[in-house]
């Protein structure tokens, strides 16, 4: 429902506001660049060649997690960002906002493809996360919240965070 730069109003979201997220929990990093920890963000993890704008198929998001789950430990430019939620005033990317690419606690890294750039500055992965086991908490776009399991269907979250693909999700 939210994205940088980019005004989205309640008119916008055919999907119903009960259907589509609002908001979720996010980690907040661990504020060290030099060691990876569950709500980082690894830099410089590449897009896998032919991967869409929206609705990658799992193989595909497994794919791009598995370039940054091998970039966990780098250093320099590209090394794993510990400022995640630091900077919540700002609408950017890991700070306050998220997407629904991966899932719920996802075992892959977030993730953005630039190195040594800000969060804002690229495509990325950024998972909803919680210290909590199981799940998230997520607010719906009526205010209402939810508890999210972490084993949810990927495709089923996905269509959570759009707010106009047509698809109408009834149980989760």
């Amino acid at each position: 429902m939210f994205n940088y730069r980019v005004a989205v109003s309640y008119r916008d979201i055919t999907d119903g506001l009960s259907k589509t997220i609002a908001a979720s929990e996010l980690i907040h990093g661990d504020g060290e660049n030099s060691t990876y920890t569950h709500g980082d963000l690894v830099r410089g993890a590449a897009r896998p060649g032919g991967f869409p704008h929206s609705f990658p198929t799992t193989a595909q998001i497994d794919a791009w997690g598995a370039t940054a789950s091998s970039r966990t430990g780098v250093t320099g430019t590209g090394s794993p960002r510990g400022d995640t939620g630091a900077n919540w005033v700002r609408g950017e990317l890991s700070q306050t906002i998220f997407n629904t690419l991966l899932t719920p606690n996802s075992p892959s890294p977030s993730c953005i493809i630039c190195s040594s750039c800000s969060a804002s500055d690229g495509y990325g992965m950024i998972a909803a996360r919680s210290r909590h086991p199981g799940g998230v908490h997520v607010m719906m776009g009526d205010g209402s919240t939810r508890f999210v399991s972490d084993t949810i269907d990927g495709q089923t979250w996905q269509f959570l965070g759009s707010v106009s693909d047509g698809e109408i999700v009834q149980d989760y």
